[in-house]
This record gives C-alpha cells, sequence and structure tokens, in this order.
C-alpha cells in the first residue's frame, strides 16, 4: 500500500466549534481501489468478519467487524445481501457524510470510498463470575472506510509503557 502524504490546504477543518479561516495540514490517505479491485479481494473481505481493527485514529479503540460493504452489496456472517436501488443511495449518503466528518472533524482525507466496514465499537471490558475479563463490544454499528481502519495496534514508542503487555501479579504479603 502506498505511503501517507500531507497537504497543506484550505479543508475547512473544525478547530474548537468553528471551521478553520486558514490553511490546514490535511492527511491524506491511500487510494485502496487498486488494491481491492483483485479477485483475490473477496474471500480477503469476507475473512475480515467478525476480525478485530483499530478505529478513532489517533486514539485507537478496538472493534469487531460486523459487515463489509460496497454501492451493490453487504456481506455479513448471515449472508452476501445484495442493495436494492433505495439502500444503494442510502449507502452512498452514508458513504458522503463519513468522507465529510473525516475532512471537517479530523483534517483526514481517506478520497474514494469503495468499501465500508461496519463495526462495533469496544466499551470495555467485564469480569465474570469466574473471574474471566472479556470485552463488552457496543450494539450500535458504525461505518468505517476500510482505509481508515488498522489492522492491529501499533508499537508505542520507545519510553512507554505497552498496555496490552501482560502484567506480573505479585500475591507477596506487603
Amino acid at each position: 500500500m502506498a505511503n501517507l502524504s500531507v497537504e497543506l490546504k484550505m479543508a475547512g477543518v473544525n478547530v474548537f466549534g468553528h471551521p478553520a479561516k486558514k490553511e490546514s495540514l490535511v492527511l491524506q490517505l491511500p487510494d485502496v481501489r487498486n488494491t481491492i479491485a483483485s479477485d483475490a479481494a473477496a474471500p480477503l473481505l469476507r475473512g475480515m468478519l467478525r476480525g478485530r481493527v483499530y478505529v478513532k485514529w489517533p486514539y485507537l479503540q478496538e472493534a469487531e467487524i460486523v459487515a463489509v460493504s460496497d454501492a451493490r452489496q453487504r456481506i455479513s456472517v448471515s449472508g452476501v445481501e445484495q442493495h436494492s436501488s433505495e439502500a444503494a443511495g442510502t449507502w452512498q449518503a452514508t458513504a458522503g457524510q463519513t468522507k465529510n466528518a473525516f475532512m471537517t472533524k479530523m483534517g483526514i482525507d481517506i478520497g474514494p470510498l469503495p468499501i465500508m466496514l461496519d463495526v462495533r465499537v469496544c466499551r470495555g471490558y467485564t469480569r465474570g463470575v469466574d473471574g474471566s475479563v472479556e470485552k463488552e463490544y457496543g450494539k450500535e454499528l458504525v461505518p468505517y472506510p476500510l482505509q481508515a481502519v488498522l489492522q492491529s495496534r501499533p508499537r508505542p514508542p520507545s519510553g512507554c509503557a505497552d498496555p496490552d503487555a501482560p502484567k506480573a501479579l505479585s500475591l507477596a504479603p506487603g
């Protein structure tokens, strides 16, 4: 995949509730259309279902993929559903709103939106009666562009503690 680029431009990025009056530094994500245009992409996208990704950059939050969709169809665990003309229009409207929100709220130009992921964002952890810890995901489906999710959590910078690293438990008195 291509590298990220940045550009200084008039984008109207929302700063403290008002559109910026000057140029903003805008992050441009690579175009993923060529990557997913091959025949090998469909099984790969279907294999992403129930997978874990990270959303809400730069403050990453884990999410579970519930469905993968484009303007023609929606693939979920229950099967493939072809969009009606009304559903295709709704998908296009959602894609446009998502693209606009990324630009105005975060200063990210996500480019064309060929694929959207419906995800359930992790709300936190729950402890079971037996002491086991499980992740709890929200019920609301949130659409995210394919190019705006990370498949793995990046390493923390050197000198910072890894939040996912196992922690030692000391049972010693004191």
